[in-house]
């Protein structure tokens, strides 16, 4: 099912190699558990690192208890931290560059059920079958522009080997503010011209872990 649409989507190339910094300055939010790095250009966290780690930069010890937004550069704890303290966060983040706009886009996401089918007494009224929400999916469509002659090469085609993602907003509004934000993967590319249109690509992404909704707020 379609979860929502709109006409304006920003696609960033993702760097094929992470750069590592350390000591990167993080700001503790007022409801003391979300940890957002300073530096926005080094918030894009490769999934496959055993980083972030985070630091209280007075002590200089390590501090556990925490999950991870990779796409955003957001470090959430699991219990309340001092505003006061301040904190430092080694990271490994992908450099990112513009590659475009796109006319139109579809997100749809689906979620699995996993059959978890137990056997209990004969006790009437035992509730004896389930199911479970398992893995999230999700698919963007986008439809783009590229050129109006025929010497313009294809955007997505010289990403589709590479093991790095794409950094992927989703604008429902058609202008900046509120967003999806994911990592995805090209799963199809099609490019089409017509004899008197302009050339267009329509490419189908998967997203890479988590999509999240971001508020201009």
């Amino acid at each position: 099912m379609a979860a929502t649409h709109g006409k304006l989507a920003r696609v960033n190339i993702s760097a094929s190699v992470a750069t590592t910094s350390t000591n990167v300055a993080g700001d503790l939010a007022v409801d003391k558990r979300t940890l957002t790095i300073a530096e926005s250009s080094r918030r894009h966290w490769t999934q496959g690192s055993t980083m972030p780690r985070v630091y209280g930069a007075t002590t200089n010890t390590e501090i556990g208890s925490y999950t991870v937004d990779h796409v955003r550069g957001i470090v959430t704890f699991a219990t309340d931290h001092s505003t006061a303290v301040n904190y430092k966060v080694d990271c490994a983040w992908y450099q990112t560059s513009f590659l475009g706009m796109t006319r139109s886009w579809s997100l749809d996401v689906s979620q699995d059920m996993a059959d978890v089918t137990c056997f209990s007494s004969s006790t009437g009224g035992v509730r004896w079958r389930q199911f479970e929400a398992g893995l999230n999916e999700g698919t963007i469509k986008l439809g783009r522009i590229m050129a109006s002659s025929q010497s313009s090469a294809p955007a997505f085609v010289d990403r589709q080997a590479l093991d790095s993602p794409l950094y992927v907003e989703l604008l429902p509004g058609g202008t900046a503010g509120d967003k999806f934000e994911c990592y995805a993967r090209i799963q199809g590319d099609a490019w089409q011209t017509s004899l008197d249109g302009p050339i267009t690509e329509d490419v189908t992404l998967k997203v890479d872990g988590k999509l999240y909704w971001t508020t201009s707020t």
